[in-house]
């Protein structure tokens, strides 16, 4: 359910775009985070929460002693699609020690929406998920966002309501970084990824910092946005042997120091 098709021409508008974008949310930073290279912080994040995401993905952290954030939108809880989260998967990572974060509602562009607009299907989103999981308030604490789309008023809009915000810009987060935007980097399509992921491992393991992954749906056949079961098994195991810290967003969070937001409580 996640395949689509990119014309030439549109690509080329979206790379524009992405670049553009990246440029002016560069210029000034939301929620200031300063890194040391003294510890090296490695994230695994799902976004849209497909099942396969915790009944794999989870799984295979769970087999280094690590957990995972994922990210999910209120409106696939309302899916009748067997691919997709339901609020037995949610209370169920909850369970196992993952953290649940919020994709927005209607999984939105948030690069497009007027502020107000996006204020409210955040908050319908954390109504949702505070109701299904009544006893903790992880899901009103740390946001990505939906297509990594973002403008630099979309990402003050996430400064002010979580205390952090994920994107799909790569990179490893070192030295000055900004919690409303933090760097992430993929976890599917061809095995060039999971080499570069390999990289970025060996690299934040030499010099410090936090490295986040993302990915969708976690199994041997997946979507073009998902991560071969074996492949995320092989980047696990490499982050685990290096002697990173695998941890969820939030923990990564707290160790920085970065405070709470809870804007919806």
């Amino acid at each position: 359910m996640y395949s689509k098709v990119t014309l030439p021409g549109r690509r080329l508008h979206e790379s524009l775009l992405y670049h553009g974008r990246n440029v002016l949310c560069g210029l000034r930073r939301e929620r200031p985070l300063q890194l040391t290279g003294d510890r090296a912080f490695v994230s695994f994040t799902f976004d849209d929460f497909p099942a396969s995401a915790l009944e794999h993905g989870g799984g295979i952290l769970e087999r280094y002693g690590a957990r995972g954030t994922f990210y999910c939108s209120g409106k696939f809880l309302q899916s009748e699609h067997p691919s997709m989260v339901t609020s037995r998967h949610l209370q169920a990572a909850v369970a196992r020690g993952h953290e649940v974060g919020c994709h927005s509602f209607s999984h939105l562009d948030c690069a497009g929406a007027h502020p107000a607009a996006m204020e409210q299907d955040l908050a319908r989103n954390a109504t949702i998920l505070s109701r299904v999981l009544p006893s903790t308030s992880s899901s009103l604490d740390h946001f990505a966002y939906p297509y990594g789309k973002v403008t630099p008023t979309a990402r003050r809009v996430v400064a002010q309501r979580f205390c952090t915000g994920r994107g799909i810009y790569r990179g490893i987060n070192q030295g000055r970084a900004d919690a409303a935007l933090l760097k992430a980097n993929p976890l599917y399509g061809p095995d060039a990824v999971y080499r570069k992921a390999v990289a970025l491992i060996r690299a934040v393991a030499c010099e410090g910092g936090w490295l986040i992954f993302f990915t969708h749906d976690v199994s041997d056949q997946p979507s073009s946005f998902g991560a071969r079961a074996v492949a995320l098994e092989h980047v696990v195991r490499t982050a685990h042997e290096a002697g990173c810290l695998l941890l969820p967003v939030g923990e990564v969070a707290k160790a920085l120091g970065l405070p709470r937001r809870d804007a919806y409580a």
